[in-house]
């Protein structure tokens, strides 16, 4: 019978990997609009330029668009600037692995590895099976952030290979590979700093710790390797603002931006917002200090995730692929549900409906049809800020730890 078992869950996996890819290589842009939209050419040229120890000329835009013209003729008159400070640098190498000719299929075969590899990571902790990682894999591919994380090659799924490996060794109670599978997230640490501030009052301290070690390590070096200037240039070019960027992100301030706000305001208000949840995270924290490694997993994906995407300052709609984890535990939550009644048939339509506005075509009619044609309204704020708090709620109550353990 444990062979039979075996036996079907490897084929559950190669039909789901089989599948996921197909349904991306049939949703990917044709040939003749490829460099349109893919994000390549930019971590391309950032690994080059890093290697070859002109780190600065990353952040000057002439220098590096006229070196994106020369390497992707193909990008026309379409420039793709890198924001990625020194410190994540490092983590581009592996674009350079591929020669250009095969760089594109490369980059995204790899893309679709890292995502399954992080889902795959999650159905084991969350005890899913093989069966729910196949119907994920049929499904999740038409998920607007994870069609748009995949479509234009961004780095979305490294990080969630990276968040999935995370919570898998905080829950083996391996905190120094917990701290290692997270330090990819040095290319965007903003969107890993509510975590560490959810982990430091659940007094996980190694981690931390090992994380801190990782990073000052990784500033250490880039600033004796790449110089002063390399950083000078880089907080330069952050200065420099690119019209519909920020007020098109699914943040608190992307939506407040699109109401004509003062800026500067809207920046500073916004930041008192975000250090009120950092300490929101650490009390949630500090509630799940005396509960096992699981349930501390399991409350990171629920409140410290989420709330870090809502509030951050700026984070794009392919980087609410991270928001999955704690999705997956509603998920599980609300099928087993084992005596439906009306209070859980509300709670599930708060979760499904806003859940649906992130699949196609439904997020491509939200994003581009709406959102970037200048509608006052940001409907996937709107429906992020209600999963957020379903999945807050959800995280906050006592015995959900148990009923998921």
């Amino acid at each position: 019978m444990q062979h039979q078992q075996q036996r079907q869950a490897r084929i559950d996996i190669a039909f789901a990997v089989i599948l996921f890819s197909l349904i991306t290589f049939i949703l990917a842009p044709p040939a003749n609009v490829l460099y349109q939209v893919t994000d390549l050419p930019e971590f391309y040229i950032g690994a080059k330029l890093f290697v070859e120890g002109r780190t600065a000329d990353i952040y000057d835009n002439a220098q590096f668009f006229a070196l994106q013209q020369s390497l992707f003729p193909a990008l026309g008159n379409r420039a793709c600037p890198l924001y990625i400070a020194p410190f994540g640098l490092p983590f581009l190498l592996p674009f350079l692995v591929f020669p250009l000719s095969i760089a594109y299929v490369a980059t995204k075969v790899a893309m679709i590895a890292f995502f399954l590899s992080g889902l795959y990571l999650l159905c084991r902790l969350y005890q899913l099976g093989s069966r729910w990682f196949m119907w994920l894999s049929a499904i999740l591919p038409f998920s607007g952030p994870v069609w748009e994380a995949i479509r234009i090659e961004q780095l979305s799924p490294l990080l969630f290979l990276s968040l999935a490996g995370h919570l898998y060794f905080i829950d083996k109670q391996k905190p120094v590979l917990a701290a290692i599978c997270l330090s990819p997230y040095m290319l965007k640490p903003h969107l890993v700093a509510c975590l560490c501030c959810f982990h430091l009052g659940a007094r996980r301290f190694k981690f931390v710790a090992c994380f801190a070690l990782i990073a000052l390590a990784l500033l250490g070096f880039t600033y004796l390797y790449c110089g002063a200037q390399a950083y000078t240039s880089y907080f330069d070019l952050l200065n420099v603002k690119i019209d519909g960027m920020s007020e098109a992100t699914p943040t608190l301030r992307g939506q407040l931006l699109r109401f004509n706000i003062d800026g500067q305001l809207v920046t500073k208000v916004c930041s008192l917002v975000l250090a009120t949840a950092f300490l929101a995270a650490i009390y949630f924290g500090h509630l799940l200090r005396h509960q096992s490694n699981r349930a501390v997993a399991l409350g990171a994906s629920l409140v410290a995730v989420p709330l870090g995407l809502v509030l951050n300052l700026h984070c794009y709609s392919y980087d609410l692929l991270l928001l999955l984890p704690g999705v997956l535990i509603a998920l599980k939550n609300s099928l087993q549900a084992v005596r439906p009644n009306k209070k859980i048939a509300l709670e599930a339509l708060a979760l499904y409906l806003p859940c649906l506005s992130f699949m196609l075509p439904i997020y491509a009619l939200i994003h581009y049809q709406m959102t970037l044609q200048g509608f006052l309204v940001n409907y996937h704020f709107v429906f992020l800020f209600v999963i957020t708090i379903y999945l807050i709620a959800l995280g906050l109550r006592s015995n959900v730890y148990e009923k998921l353990a």
